[in-house]
């Protein structure tokens, strides 16, 4: 691993500019990975404590990563990024420069982000989007039901209140905030005032895992009739 290597920023002037790189406790940083450290004397790239950084993950100048996170094998952070804690990043994500991603997030391998990514939630594709509420790593983590149940709630309502795509999400937070139907401090108020402030976040209905395998119980049956058929 190259820990501490100087950021790859043209405009960065290794002769009279500082910079820094704080690394914090119990973090698994395994072979081929690159952590920079920040482009200006004013800035820091900050690694939390108990992160898994796996083989060739890049960790760009700037960037902040909380505690507890989980980057796979090939994840590229680029410059300014911030990343919360208890996140999973799939193999080969790449982030774009100075979003944000909130904590207890998952993405899906392989996905392209540049937009910002709510906590508790799952993120997939290219320009990735949200997929609903991040259940299996929430759970974990010892959230409660009641929680679980309240962050899906918000999640539908955000969505029926007409939250599609990323012009309307952050002005529908907004109005369910300031209705304050979820109460401050909760899993829930956090995801939809990240969303309120975010501005960007682009917001996909959340597939049930009974349509889910409806669905596929379907396809194999229109599979199966066509077969009989020929």
């Amino acid at each position: 691993a190259a820990v501490g290597v100087v950021c790859q920023d043209l405009k960065y002037d290794q002769s009279t500019t500082g910079s820094h790189l704080v690394v914090g406790d119990c973090n698994d940083i395994r072979e081929g990975a690159s952590i920079q450290r920040s482009s200006l004397p004013d800035t820091t790239t900050r690694l939390g404590n108990s992160n898994l950084v796996m083989n060739h993950a890049h960790v760009g100048h700037d960037v902040t990563v909380g505690d507890g996170n989980v980057l796979a094998s090939g994840v590229l952070l680029a410059g300014h990024v911030r990343v919360g804690s208890r996140c999973v990043i799939g193999g080969g994500v790449a982030i774009a420069q100075r979003c944000v991603v909130g904590d207890y997030a998952f993405l899906a391998g392989g996905s392209m982000v540049e937009r910002d990514v709510p906590p508790c939630v799952k993120a997939m594709g290219d320009r990735a989007v949200t997929r609903g509420v991040n259940d299996i790593q929430l759970m974990r983590c010892g959230v409660s039901d009641d929680e679980r149940a309240a962050l899906r709630k918000a999640y539908r309502a955000l969505w029926f209140a007409g939250g599609e795509g990323t012009s309307n999400a952050g002005e529908t937070a907004r109005r369910l905030v300031s209705e304050s139907k979820f109460a401050e401090g909760t899993l829930a108020r956090s995801f939809l005032e990240f969303v309120a402030e975010a501005d960007n976040v682009e917001l996909a209905k959340a597939v049930p895992r009974e349509r889910v395998g409806a669905v596929c119980s379907g396809d194999v049956r229109a599979r199966r009739s066509g077969a009989a058929a020929s």
